[in-house]
């Protein structure tokens, strides 16, 4: 296999742990797809060292463990990297301090990740998944990553308000905020992310009005829009929300 460059053996019934050596039996690996099996264990940092992988996907399985800046220490190349629905856990902030220059694709949903939203440095991340874990904090790290196009933390722990500066975020195509203890009032800054498509604040505890500048989105490219608009007693006002809970 020393010239293999894809292997995809995802979506079987693979069981057991991944070999510990498996990275060094695949030299020019570009892409390896392990996701929706059965599969045990830490990740094996042998894969990580592959200096030609730009694709990990390792999604829906048992995953366990943390991740560390020290596993990731060779993976200049990685652009994808996906762990999503695994049993992993820990904080992320030694994680965040991994040199990923290539990376655009981070889908970490469905763990146990805990802790604070680590600080993002990593300029050309698009896609940042944090959904459905323990995590705790405010927003405020995410202030690096100004070229994210979709950004789900919904369902974690997540506290404060929203922060004026992701109204720099112009590229931002998906914003879900949805169950957290978010508060405040949703700030006018927002009215700058001519490219959103999908906005989720629903099960927060935000109060007041939706912007007007913020409902002028809906006549250009804005097709959702959901806050906590509904009820005998409605937590916040949106004369332009797509849906009301």
């Amino acid at each position: 296999m020393d010239k293999l460059e894809l292997m995809s053996l995802a979506q079987n019934n693979l069981t057991g742990h991944i070999n510990a050596s498996l990275g060094a039996s695949l030299p020019r690996i570009r892409e390896l797809h392990l996701y929706e099996n059965k599969l045990l264990s830490t990740i094996p940092e042998s894969i990580l060292r592959l200096e030609n992988l730009t694709a990990l996907l390792l999604g829906n399985n048992e995953l366990t463990g943390s991740l560390t800046a020290d596993m990731f220490k060779d993976a200049h190349n990685l652009a994808h990297f996906y762990v999503n629905s695994n049993k992993l856990s820990g904080e992320l902030d030694d994680f965040a301090k991994a040199d990923l220059p290539s990376l655009e694709k981070l889908r970490l949903e469905y763990n146990d990740f805990s802790g604070s939203i680590p600080k993002i440095k990593w300029k050309s991340i698009e896609l940042l998944y944090l959904y459905n874990n323990s995590l705790t904090g405010t927003l405020d790290n995410l202030k690096g990553a100004i070229n994210l196009r979709k950004l789900k933390v919904s369902n974690n722990t997540l506290e404060g308000g929203v922060p004026k500066l992701l109204g720099r975020f112009k590229q931002l195509e998906i914003l879900s905020l949805n169950g957290n203890n978010l508060e405040g009032t949703l700030p006018t800054e927002l009215k700058k992310l001519t490219a959103l498509k999908e906005l989720h604040v629903e099960n927060n505890d935000f109060s007041g009005v939706v912007p007007q500048e913020v409902c002028n989105l809906r006549q250009s490219i804005l097709e959702k829009l959901v806050s906590d608009c509904g009820g005998d007693e409605p937590e916040i006002s949106c004369s332009c929300c797509t849906e009301c809970v």
